[in-house]
């Protein structure tokens, strides 16, 4: 069962944070996702965060992001690439969603050019 109430906490404080981090297209951030319904993507289970991509920057306040899992999944709604070293990461393409930058902690890295051009090939695939 998700912890809607210690996230509630979170999110009021977050509404409040003023702060806002300054953030690119291609970086990689933990950021809070929250509790969320159903089958859309949490954070984890006790902090509520996870590490995201920023595929488009609105503004300063606003991007357009998509979560990364460390579970490799072959289907068109996944694009896995190494992050780390030799680790593997997972884009979650059909989670991608706009968040406010106050839901970013801090960044951790970017895609390199070349796998960033193909997970927008692969969202744009995903559109009717």
């Amino acid at each position: 069962m998700r912890n809607y109430d210690s996230w509630n906490f979170i999110k009021n404080n977050l509404d409040l944070n003023v702060i806002r981090l300054n953030f690119h297209v291609r970086d990689i951030w933990f950021c809070y996702l929250g509790a969320n319904v159903g089958d859309e993507q949490d954070g984890a289970p006790e902090t509520f965060i996870r590490p995201v991509i920023i595929v488009q920057k609105f503004n300063n306040h606003l991007c357009w992001i998509v979560p990364l899992t460390r579970t490799e999944k072959e289907s068109r709604y996944y694009f896995s690439f190494s992050f780390i070293g030799n680790d593997w990461s997972t884009v979650v393409l059909s989670q991608n969603r706009s968040v406010d930058a106050k839901r970013l902690i801090r960044k951790i890295g970017f895609i390199n050019k070349s796998d960033f051009a193909v997970l927008i090939e692969k969202l744009k695939a995903l559109l009717p």
